[in-house]
């Protein structure tokens, strides 16, 4: 004999029956199967399964304080009943769980937030919600003044700027001239020297916001004095190969030079100098003199003239002589740098530019040739000395 019920339970019996004790959780049938040689019975029972009374949960949260500044906190306060577990969710994405009875639970949100208490049992859930406000500290607004002294300067001068803030964390200027400067959160001094006329922005930035002043610098051009120059050549006419010295002299000047119309340059000290040239041909020098007044020039010229052609003479004192003996040679030259006596036997000599005398004792019939060399070219004479 079998019984099986409706919930899917079964239990085998001995073939006269018995008893079988069940707890169902719902209302069941029960059915008894009796099979022998004879055929199969069956029959039916239900045990009918009634709910228990289970009272719903109940559940408080309070906040204290409900308002509070950034930063701060807040305890929140939850009490329950027929509950087996407390949870609190804030709107922020926290989370927190108490006891089955409730709690506290300090929170300290970054901004206003809604947190809802869910109490949860066998009779049910409940939820109940408090708010915490978060509200911003109220910091005073930020001042600050800016002044320029000297507000007018000559170009080249400075200007001191004194800042005064309160209430900043930050204080910076900037230039309409594009410069930048930050000072204490108070403020303080920047000396600036400006190339024009610039106006300075202070700016001084707190948590109760930005202040701005300004202040401008006027920069005036400068009233130094016009530089002078002179230069002169002396000589200021020279042959080919010689040279000349230029003579600058300079005033209210930071700079001075000397450009030669042969493309040659020279600088000189601010107050001039001197300076030795040898131009190969005539050449106009200008002297430039640069200051914080402006520029002068002046000009110079030397003259480069054509050297004369050298001239030459030589003769032999006796011309003619015995084997062993000596001839004098007399050489006369004009413009000249240098002169040289060649013999036609290899002998060679060298005389003043003006020429000389020269004894010689060839010991063949010789000729000797004079040679003058000279800024306008070459000249040459010959003698000759005979052995008898």
């Amino acid at each position: 004999m079998t019984i099986s019920g409706s919930d899917g339970s079964s239990y085998t019996l001995s073939s006269t029956g018995g008893t079988q004790t069940v707890s169902p959780t719902a209302t069941t049938t029960y059915t008894a199967t009796a099979t022998g040689a004879g055929g199969t019975d069956t029959n039916t029972a239900t045990v009918t399964v009634t709910g228990t009374t289970t009272p719903g949960p109940t559940v408080t949260i309070a906040a204290d304080p409900a308002s509070i500044q950034s930063g701060s906190s807040s305890t929140l306060t939850v009490t329950a009943t027929n509950a087996t577990s407390v949870t609190v969710s804030g709107s922020d994405g926290s989370s927190y769980t108490l006891s089955s009875t409730g709690g506290t639970q300090t929170v300290s949100p970054t901004a206003t937030t809604t947190y809802t208490a869910t109490a949860t049992g066998s009779g049910g859930t409940a939820t109940s919600k408090a708010t915490v406000t978060v509200t911003g500290p109220t910091s005073a607004a930020p001042t600050v003044t800016i002044s320029a002294n000297p507000a007018s300067i000559q170009s080249g001068s400075s200007s001191t700027l004194t800042v005064t803030a309160t209430n900043a964390t930050s204080v910076a200027i900037s230039g309409s001239d594009g410069s930048s400067y930050t000072l204490s959160s108070t403020g303080g001094t920047q000396i600036v020297s400006p190339t024009a006329t610039t106006t300075y922005t202070a700016t001084a930035t707190g948590s109760g916001g930005t202040a701005t002043n300004a202040a401008t610098v006027t920069v005036t051009g400068s009233t130094s004095s016009a530089p002078t120059v002179s230069i002169t050549a002396n000589p200021t006419s020279i042959q080919s190969g010689s040279s000349s010295t230029l003579t600058v002299a300079a005033s209210n000047a930071t700079s001075v030079t000397v450009s030669g119309s042969d493309g040659s340059s020279y600088t000189f000290s601010p107050s001039g100098g001197a300076q030795a040239v040898s131009p190969a041909a005539t050449t106009t020098y200008t002297a430039t003199a640069t200051g914080a007044g402006g520029t002068a020039t002046d000009k110079a010229t030397v003259t480069v003239t054509s050297s004369p052609k050298p001239t030459v003479s030589i003769s032999a004192n006796p011309s003619s002589i015995p084997s062993g003996s000596s001839s004098t040679l007399t050489v006369a030259a004009t413009n000249a740098t240098s002169v040289t006596i060649s013999g036609s036997d290899g002998s060679s000599y060298t005389l003043s530019p003006s020429g000389g005398t020269q004894s010689v004792s060839p010991t063949a019939t010789t000729t000797y040739t004079a040679t003058a060399t000279g800024g306008g070219g070459s000249a040459t004479a010959s003698t000759r000395v005979t052995l008898t």
